[in-house]
């Protein structure tokens, strides 16, 4: 650990609490709400991150929504106040309205985005819009933390592990291994591999998704670029995850089901995940050099 790098961020909050303390109170007040009413919400959700690996990337999202947050804090500070009470508070209303009828239904999604509705709504009550601006993007950013539906899951789920078992049939066929595809079900000579939710790629398309967000942000201020980077990340991880299935498939049939079904099937979904950012990152690489960007503003060297 960096402590020289932690002490002095510790140190940069305290002069920021001595200089600006009334930005810190303003916090507070926005913040004590969402600690009352949604504190249950947010154990619920952490719990979800903690327990599924669908939502595991979730983990990460909050902390680099506050870094972010942090890293502007320079250029909030600067912009003129211009409360939009108005607005902000029809939108911390409708947020409310939102989030009750979340809990009446039962229904963990629209609680959870009620939260995004709200801390918006509070940056327009006490600030204004140019604040939100500011602050939009580690605001927003946090709804990629917040699991999506069970409904749309399983419709979005299910055709992918047909897209799936059918690209990894052909492969493994390519490959001259023996294979008959039955609907989700690879038939081997020596066994069938199942192209379960799990295989489907959506889990890691999720987490792919957010990465190239927080790599496009970091590194363009250009949002096309950022854009396009989010896009590409779809077919990257789809095509990592057959190609991860295809070998589990060569490896079942010519060495040992035990090898390819025991600690490789684990192993292979970490490696295939780092290899597809990697993928990733140089096709961000190449963007840059065919299609430059300038990279965005850091509070950091504004100070």
């Amino acid at each position: 650990m960096n402590f020289a790098a932690v002490k002095r961020f510790y140190e940069q909050i305290r002069e920021s609490m001595r200089t600006n303390p009334r930005a810190w109170k303003r916090a507070g007040l926005m913040l004590l709400p969402l600690a009352v009413l949604y504190y249950e919400t947010f154990f619920k959700l952490a719990g979800d991150w903690w327990n599924d690996p669908n939502n595991s990337h979730g983990l990460l999202i909050p902390p680099l929504a506050l870094y972010f947050a942090w890293k502007k804090r320079n250029k909030f500070d600067v912009e003129p106040e211009r409360p939009s009470i108005a607005v902000g508070l029809i939108i911390v209303l409708g947020s409310l309205l939102v989030y009750f009828i979340g809990r009446l239904g039962a229904e963990f999604f629209l609680t959870r985005i009620s939260s995004i509705g709200m801390m918006a709504g509070m940056l327009l009550y006490f600030y204004g819009w140019k604040h939100l601006r500011v602050m939009a993007f580690p605001v927003f950013f946090l709804i990629l933390a917040i699991p999506i539906p069970a409904l749309i899951f399983n419709t979005v789920s299910i055709p992918l592990q047909v897209l799936a078992s059918q690209a990894s049939s052909e492969f493994l066929t390519f490959c001259d291994v023996p294979v008959l595809r039955e609907g989700n079900v690879l038939q081997l000579t020596n066994t069938a591999l199942g192209v379960a939710e799990a295989c489907s790629g959506l889990r890691s398309l999720l987490s792919l998704i957010a990465l190239s967000v927080i790599l496009g942000y970091m590194r363009w201020r250009g949002v096309a670029q950022r854009v396009v980077l989010i896009a590409l990340s779809v077919p990257v991880a789809l095509l990592l995850n057959i190609v991860r299935i295809t070998i589990t498939g060569i490896i079942a049939e010519n060495w040992s089901v035990k090898y390819a079904m025991g600690f490789f099937h684990e192993f292979s979904g970490w490696v295939v995940f780092v290899l597809a950012f990697f993928v990733l990152y140089l096709v961000s690489s190449l963007m840059q050099r065919f299609w430059p960007s300038p990279p965005p503003e850091d509070d950091e060297v504004m100070a």
